[in-house]
């Protein structure tokens, strides 16, 4: 507590410090009162800590670290937890469809069995399909029975009788345990199990069967009431986003971010350490013992969002890139006692929204090819449309000839919170937003970035498995003994190099710009030019309906496809060191004809994603390296820079052109992809360029040109083309013959011509003699 001066009495509320704050001896402010760190050995599994914790009191920093041995502080309790999820603005939170029994009634019956058992639990589905199973303790041997549905927290199913044991009957102390569980598919059973017992027939019929039920079908609302998690997570598929948008306008101006008050994010799946005691009151060193899953510390937020520099009291927006399927939930939690009372300031502040990837192979309309959940994100899992997307494969020994991209992804124990990738949406519009780059040493990476990171490959798969981790290849040896790695190339979901761009920040998914709400058609050039105001195409939008998308095939010859047009400029920045030259040429100082990385040409799976290097190399097998569309470079304009400019220039207009097959009304096929630079100049202050992306399908004569329809066209179009042409100049010899004024005009000479273009006689001898030799000597 504190004591202002004059007061009388020391037990009044008003002179107590707020919720875990206290106050040394002689302080008579409340702003005397500071927080108050909770010892490892004293914390409690309901409550949330954060090991590390830095805030300014009185003008002076308070570090807490409980994860230092050497000076080991306490743990930073939070003080308030808030949802500040909008429901009606937000996508439905997860429901959790894992089964979960608790108990059953009635607890207790006779041998005989075919009593009507009630078990109560969780997340029971109305399936058809429903099943209990009934198991002894440490047996392998159970049995099935059908279960039938009353509401989403209890089923029931009868009792099987209790058979090979003669003193059941007779005896009167006999009792066995039988745990039940359930299933709603009879596929998955829960992990959680309820337990009732046998009693001999002589102690059954001493037990008042109707009062024990009505006492055991008593509602429990710890049981069967709602939980805070009920409406807390939500899901999202793997490579898809979920945008998160905070108003914080609000807000006092004397709260403070990451002092007074904090955004956290959980994941499932995720593993994580969390400091804790023995049961002598001894810390637990730091390795797996101490290990929570899933994680209790919430995901690091991007350094652009937490930098002070950006003003919180805003705007806020924060997008996650999920790498794979997980659940996810956002809480604001209240650091500092003396600002508990704006707890209600955060309600229905935050909105979530979720995107996936949906264009590049559409299945709105058709039979969806289907995938099951992830277990961590369904139980029984659920089967949901697939989804497809195009992928980047970057290969590590680009970097022997361009300067490696400064957003490669993070790997291993930096996925330890969760498999996401967090970026601090900014809007080109929000000038008032300051820029905050990554320092240049914690983006960029050398060799080591592609080597083992640990001392074994056993080792290495230990975390691979542990991380979940995908863009390494690890292998069994000839034996199927021993673990090898190899990382030599990864595939990637959005675009290296651009590191720095607003509304995106480290990471473009490749999905999301090209599936922008933000697409545009060209500029009108004119009134009737080709992009002018009657352009036929703009009758729909940049993105058509899935009704009017319309193909271009091999016999819709001089016609144009009605399919996606993306145009859209994005503001970016370099990361890179520009008044300092690299060892290679970076990205932006490649030549002509140089590739940067390869696009796979048609839409993955989330599986091919997750298969990483092993799927690159079974596509390559399979369909050839031009299964892989090189993004090449084209620099013709530094050209109009006066001097050389191979180094230290510096373009500010890099537009990515894309041109790609409409296959039919459904799956997009890339042709080519160009990486564009213009507008070069050698400001090095000037970290500014805009990014551009074109996307835009060919149409029949540029699928021609492109060679994009298959070698069967090709083969009839040639025969077509040439029959045409000798059709056609057969009628020109006739019409010169009939017009003819000469009075014996030359004759048609065919065979002659044909005897000079045709292989001679000793050729068509040799060519004989070598197949007979070839053929002889495959008999031997």
């Amino acid at each position: 507590m504190f004591c202002p001066l004059g007061t009388a009495n020391t037990s009044s509320i008003y002179i107590n410090c707020p919720s875990d704050t206290w106050s040394s001896s002689s302080q008579d402010e409340l702003m005397d009162c500071f927080i108050r760190p909770v010892p490892i050995c004293d914390k409690l599994a309901e409550k949330q800590y954060y090991p590390q914790f830095t805030y300014t009191f009185q003008g002076s920093p308070v570090n807490f670290d409980s994860t230092v041995e050497t000076s080991r502080t306490g743990e930073v309790e939070v003080v308030d937890i808030i949802y500040p999820v909008n429901e009606s603005a937000s996508v439905q939170f997860w429901k959790n469809d894992t089964v979960d029994t608790i108990r059953v009634c009635p607890p207790q019956l006779s041998t005989n069995g075919g009593v009507l058992l009630t078990v109560i639990g969780r997340n029971f589905q109305d399936t058809g399909r429903l099943v209990c199973k009934f198991q002894l303790p440490k047996s392998t041997f159970s049995q099935i029975s059908p279960a039938f549905f009353v509401s989403s927290t209890r089923v029931t199913c009868r009792a099987p009788p209790l058979v090979g044991n003669d003193t059941a009957a007779t005896g009167s102390s006999f009792s066995q345990t039988v745990q039940v569980s359930v299933s709603n598919y009879g596929v998955h059973f829960s992990t959680t199990s309820a337990s009732f017992k046998y009693i001999s027939i002589k102690a059954a019929t001493s037990l008042n069967m109707k009062q024990l039920m009505a006492t055991c079908l008593k509602r429990v609302e710890v049981e069967e009431g709602f939980r805070d998690d009920d409406k807390a997570w939500f899901a999202l598929t793997g490579l898809g986003e979920a945008k998160l948008s905070f108003d914080f306008r609000h807000l006092p101006d004397d709260l403070v971010y990451d002092e007074h008050y904090k955004i956290a994010i959980f994941v499932k799946n995720s593993s994580c350490e969390d400091q804790t005691c023995d049961s002598r009151g001894v810390v637990l060193p730091s390795g797996p013992n101490i290990e929570t899953s899933p994680c209790r510390r919430p995901v690091e937020l991007p350094r652009w969002f937490l930098s002070t520099a950006v003003d919180k009291n805003d705007l806020l927006n924060i997008t996650l890139l999920a790498l794979e399927d997980i659940t996810f939930k956002l809480e604001i939690h209240i650091m500092y006692g003396l600002y508990a009372s704006v707890a209600p300031f955060f309600v229905n502040s935050t909105a979530v929204k979720l995107k996936t990837p949906s264009r590049s192979n559409v299945t709105q309309g058709v039979t969806a090819d289907t995938r099951p959940l992830s277990r961590s994100i369904s139980y029984e899992g659920e089967l949901i449309p697939r989804d497809y997307t195009f992928l980047v494969a970057y290969f590590g020994g680009n970097g022997d000839y361009t300067s490696p991209p400064l957003n490669l992804p993070p790997k291993y124990k930096a996925y330890e919170r969760g498999r996401v990738l967090l970026s601090h949406n900014v809007s080109s519009d929000a000038s008032e937003i300051p820029l905050v780059v990554d320092p240049y040493a914690d983006v960029v990476t050398d060799t080591s970035y592609w080597l083992m990171p640990y001392g074994s490959a056993s080792l290495t798969h230990e975390y691979v498995e542990k991380y979940r981790e995908t863009f390494q290849e690890m292998y069994l040896d000839a034996t199927g003994t021993q673990y090898l790695f190899r990382f030599d190339k990864m595939l990637l979901s959005y675009l290296p190099f651009q590191s720095n761009c607003m509304e995106y920040d480290s990471y473009m998914p490749l999905f999301d710009l090209l599936e922008s709400d933000s697409c545009q058609l060209p500029a009108m050039t004119s009134e009737t030019g080709s992009y002018g105001r009657t352009w036929w195409r703009r009758e729909f939008p940049p993105l058509p309906n899935q009704d009017d998308i319309r193909h271009v095939g091999p016999f819709d010859v001089a016609q144009e496809p009605t399919a996606d047009i993306c145009m859209m400029d994005i503001q970016c920045h370099y990361e890179e060191n520009l008044p300092t030259a690299d060892v290679t040429p970076r990205w932006f100082e490649q030549s002509s004809g140089t590739v940067l990385y390869y696009l796979l040409r048609e839409p993955a799976t989330l599986a091919d994603y997750l298969r990483g290097g092993k799927y690159y190399d079974e596509i390559l097998d399979q369909l050839g390296f031009d299964y892989f569309i090189p993004v090449t470079v084209d620099n013709s304009a530094a050209a109009l820079l006066e001097g050389d400019c191979s180094t230290l220039c510096f373009p500010r207009s890099v537009t990515l052109d894309i041109a790609y097959y409409q296959l039919d009304d459904h799956v997009k096929r890339i042709i080519m992809a160009t990486l564009v630079y213009d507008h070069y100049d050698r400001d090095s202050t000037n970290t500014a360029y805009t990014f551009s992306v074109n996307l835009h399908p060919l149409n029949y004569f540029g699928l021609v040109i492109q060679f994009a329809f298959e070698k069967q066209v090709f083969v009839g179009l040639f025969f077509v083309l040439g029959s045409m042409m000798t059709v056609g100049a057969l009628i020109f010899w006739i019409v010169v013959r009939i017009t003819s004024i000469l009075q014996s005009p030359p004759r048609f000479r065919f065979w002659a011509v044909f005897a000079l273009i045709s292989p001679p006689p000793c050729i068509l001898h040799i060519q004989q003699i070598l197949v007979d030799r070839q053929y002889r000597g495959s008999l031997h």
